[in-house]
């Protein structure tokens, strides 16, 4: 398996937390747990889109931000399209084009709600990586 840099670190914490698995139950600690099941969702997300560096992690967020922002136009367009027809008595239109309308409107909140889910992944991510820099700083004054 080709694993590097941000990867390796979780699969690492979640080695750990493997080791460990009996110990939760008596525990009860149920923060590591789910710390766990967030880093097992993260490692799936990066292995399966082949991630390794965080600037990839920023361009495929920005990427996002651009998908969302066009599927939100293209929603809107559709909602006015909609509601001038409501608006407009004397021009009406038939089921068949009403129905269109609410399936593409279900597909594009569909595609807004995935894109949302993996922007959510890739601040969770972008989050988890600045801890991890800001801790490695605040040893390295602390061993001075």
């Amino acid at each position: 398996m080709n694993v590097q840099g941000i990867q390796k670190r979780i699969i690492l914490f979640i080695w750990r937390g493997q080791k460990y698995k009996n110990d939760r139950s008596r525990n009860s600690d149920r923060s590591s747990y789910y710390d766990q099941k967030k880093y097992i969702r993260q490692a799936m997300y990066l292995q399966s889109r082949g991630y390794y560096k965080k600037s990839q992690i920023v361009q495929r967020n920005q990427e996002l931000w651009k998908l969302e922002k066009e599927a939100q136009k293209i929603r809107k367009k559709i909602y006015n399209q909609k509601q001038k027809t409501k608006n407009i008595q004397e021009e009406k239109i038939s089921a068949d084009e009403q129905l269109k309308a609410n399936n593409e409107l279900k597909r594009i909140n569909k595609v807004l709600k995935d894109i949302r889910k993996e922007k959510q992944m890739t601040y969770s991510i972008m989050r988890e990586i600045e801890n991890k820099k800001q801790k490695n700083k605040e040893k390295e004054l602390s061993k001075k």
